[in-house]
């Protein structure tokens, strides 16, 4: 499943943006040809200002997401905290997340089906990917008009496979190559620590994010009671 729907606003800036550039292009070869016979003094008409000006401020702003932070809450996360500063692949996020929500360019591959026997037989696993990366592992339920994710995995080789920059998972400042030691400082001590994992549960919101206390760590997002709360 993928996305391919065109995004208007992107469209029309690219197209405005075309425009301009050809429009500056020009300027400055009148300017390059007049220069060689003397230095000539040139207005931009208001239109052309306001063009560039226009162009300039889509171009530098329209698609860049604010990585916002706040301070760990002590008595633990809300899920109306954590969607506040829940982002993947550098896109704000939230709770429960729906592939319909997310940018251009992703697809599930490798679709994996549970045995018929199974209690969870309709929970489908696969492979995230974002224009060819691979992005998480996930499960999810494939809903009549969308797919609802129940489960998604980070981990750190996916790093050193990929060779890219791509900020797979960034939950209030914490990223996947962050130190585990400084786990506290993003998302504070108010978490269960169960063998060598540390669980972080989201009140009011069914879900947990997990945390390998190593060195060699991955992140996961996980819903708790995946039956109960099945979106129909």
């Amino acid at each position: 499943m993928s996305k391919s729907e065109i995004d208007p606003k992107r469209f029309l800036s690219k197209k405005r943006l075309k425009q301009t550039l050809m429009l500056v292009g020009i300027l400055l070869i009148t300017l390059a040809f007049s220069g060689c016979e003397k230095l000539v003094e040139t207005d931009v008409s208001a239109e052309t200002k306001s063009t560039i000006q226009t162009v300039s401020e889509t171009t530098n702003f329209e698609n860049i997401t604010e990585i916002k932070t706040i301070e760990p809450p002590k008595d633990g996360w809300t899920l109306e905290q954590l969607n506040k500063v829940l982002y993947m692949n550098e896109q704000k996020i939230e709770l429960p997340l729906m592939f319909s929500s997310l940018k251009e360019g992703y697809e599930i591959r490798d679709k994996r089906y549970n045995n018929e026997l199974s209690l969870d037989n309709d929970i489908v696993g696969g492979l995230l990917y974002y224009q060819n990366d691979l992005i998480a592992l996930v499960t999810f339920y494939e809903l009549e008009t969308d797919i609802e994710f129940l489960s998604l995995y980070f981990f750190p080789d996916m790093y050193v496979q990929n060779n890219n920059n791509i900020k797979y998972i960034n939950i209030n400042g914490f990223e996947l190559q962050d130190n585990i030691n400084d786990v506290c400082k993003y998302l504070g001590d108010k978490y269960i620590k169960e063998n060598e994992l540390l669980i972080y549960t989201i009140e009011n919101g069914n879900y947990y994010i997990k945390i390998p206390n190593t060195k060699n760590f991955w992140i996961s997002i996980d819903k708790i009671n995946k039956e109960n709360d099945k979106h129909d």
